[in-house]
């Protein structure tokens, strides 16, 4: 199929919780690539009155004040991790809302764009993009990555590694993927020469009559 030579080309960087992510996204920034984060885009939005209004009504115990308000976000995750009706909630409330602002946003951009989508594949969402970067680790070493960097406790954690995909057996060969073993600038080295092969390819194909 031939790309629409106007519109951006997407490139989702997903992955497990403490897979290295965000640090392929940097390098990837770092060569001068537009890049789009959901966390980011979650994080200014937690930031938006009508974003706390509509927090408060699907988890009201969370928000405390009224005119200067404050979302407790580690109460959400307690609860959302644990609890299957209250993790649909939040997916119906602030995972996809996230998503879809992200995207929006990143339809906007012009040429490649790199769109870091934690949970991509959880939510069904691979046909949004046109190249897709996988980046694994070891499970064992993204939940002591996540302990020490976010305090979570190993349950909390291993909740969380519980609501996504089995990175360990999945086969996605189908994508391109990152191995991170633990070497950073072994990583941001693949991740910009994988930035920079995937663009040639989109522009490619944008270009094939």
């Amino acid at each position: 199929m031939k790309l629409n030579r106007e519109t951006p080309s997407l490139v989702a960087v997903t992955g497990g919780i403490g897979s290295g992510k965000s640090e392929v996204l940097s390098a990837i920034a770092d060569c001068g690539y537009t890049v789009i984060s959901c966390d980011r885009v979650a994080a200014d939005a937690y930031r938006k009155y009508f974003f706390k209004r509509k927090i408060k009504k699907a988890f009201p115990s969370a928000v405390k004040g009224f005119i200067f308000t404050k979302i407790d976000k580690k109460q959400i995750a307690e609860s959302a991790f644990f609890d299957d009706e209250e993790y649909n909630r939040l997916l119906k409330e602030v995972t996809l809302p996230v998503y879809e602002e992200t995207l929006k946003i990143a339809k906007k951009q012009k040429g490649t764009v790199f769109v870091e989508v934690p949970l991509l594949f959880e939510c069904e969402k691979q046909g949004d993009f046109d190249r897709i970067i996988v980046v694994l680790r070891d499970k064992d070493v993204r939940a002591e990555s996540v302990e020490k960097r976010s305090g979570l406790k190993k349950s909390e954690i291993a909740a969380r590694m519980a609501r996504q995909i089995d990175y360990d057996n999945t086969d996605f060969s189908m994508y391109r993927v990152l191995i991170n073993d633990g070497d950073l600038e072994k990583l941001k080295v693949s991740a910009a020469k994988l930035a920079a092969v995937t663009e040639k390819e989109l522009e490619a194909k944008k270009h094939e009559i």
